[in-house]
């Protein structure tokens, strides 16, 4: 019976440190009961691998087809296929597809803006089932900040909301970042289509680059 009560009064001890107040009770309850009703995040499967390495590479920027399910909800009235189909190669490989349209003379400031404002469309889109707290964790670093920004912007219900954004996505444009929060964009959305990766085996066999995915992972 002692050691019952002083395991209670041990672990009241412990909640009082980490809860001093009604109001962080409240607080916590109010956020925990909350949580159990937003959808749970997606978990992705993946085995025999076989060291494909470029297979295994394109399979986590495609997100399994999760991504390009997406871009089709929200931009499937709006965009035409081919337009689809290059908006998500620019998701899967930004870097490569940046250089590809440098390459044919169309990257425009205007360009830039298009798809910057596409990106975070998709995200605030993708990112409705995630706690705040946790979307700091998703978004890359170097540009929380202004990503977080345009994320809680809404331009279409404030005269005034819409004229921040649009300086904000100018702004990007215009001090030479685009390319760098297009990346961050894109890593931001995979990282909220599949929020945890299971491999189950088979890393070695008949790929020569097993090597390569253990350094990836």
């Amino acid at each position: 019976m002692a050691n019952d009560y002083d395991f209670a009064a041990s672990l009241m001890r412990i909640l009082s440190e980490k809860y001093p107040t009604k109001e962080s009770i409240y607080e916590k309850l109010i956020y925990l009961q909350s949580r159990l009703f937003l959808p749970k995040d997606t978990e992705h499967f993946m085995s025999d691998l076989h060291g494909e390495y470029d297979l295994f590479l394109h399979i986590l920027n495609n997100c399994s087809g999760v991504i390009r399910e997406k871009v089709e909800y929200i931009f499937g009235d709006l965009l035409g296929e081919d337009e689809i189909g290059e908006f998500c190669t620019l998701i899967y490989y930004p870097k490569e597809k940046i250089a590809q349209i440098k390459s044919q003379g169309r990257a425009t400031s205007v360009w830039y803006r298009k798809n910057l404002a596409r990106l975070v469309k998709l995200s605030k889109f993708m990112s409705f089932k995630f706690p705040s707290f946790k979307m700091r964790d998703l978004i890359p670093n170097r540009y929380e900040t202004v990503i977080l920004e345009l994320l809680n912007t809404h331009p279409e219900d404030d005269e005034a909301q819409k004229i921040y954004y649009e300086k904000l996505l100018n702004s990007v444009v215009e001090v030479g970042g685009a390319e760098d929060f297009i990346t961050a964009l894109s890593m931001l959305i995979k990282n909220m289509a599949v929020h945890r990766l299971h491999l189950v085996g088979d890393f070695f066999d008949r790929g020569d680059r097993p090597d390569a995915i253990l350094n990836l992972l």
